[in-house]
């Protein structure tokens, strides 16, 4: 199970802070047709451009494709926070 992920992105404007969440791991999945638990455990640098792109698009924090983004290399730091995810309550009955 993914938690979302914050970045902070370098941009020519000053940092930008983005998270990442379950619409774009599924939104990587559907592109490239791998897993992003994957491509994250690798360290792949084009799965987490492409989350902190996606992330940012789907956020209208840029209007850029994402080639137009990977051309920029963009520069982020590891992630910044793990927001923990807390688990629901069992409603099951007991005894």
């Amino acid at each position: 199970m993914l938690n979302p992920i914050t970045f902070t992105v370098e941009a020519e404007s000053g940092s930008v802070t983005v998270t990442a969440s379950g619409p774009d791991y599924a939104a990587y999945e559907d592109t490239y047709d791998r897993s992003i638990i994957n491509a994250m455990a690798t360290g792949q640098y084009r799965a987490y451009t492409f989350l902190v792109w996606h992330a940012m698009h789907r956020q209208k924090l840029t209007e850029m494709t994402f080639e137009q983004f990977l051309d920029t290399t963009p520069q982020f730091g590891a992630p910044e926070s793990v927001e923990e995810i807390v688990p629901l309550e069992s409603t099951a009955p007991t005894g």
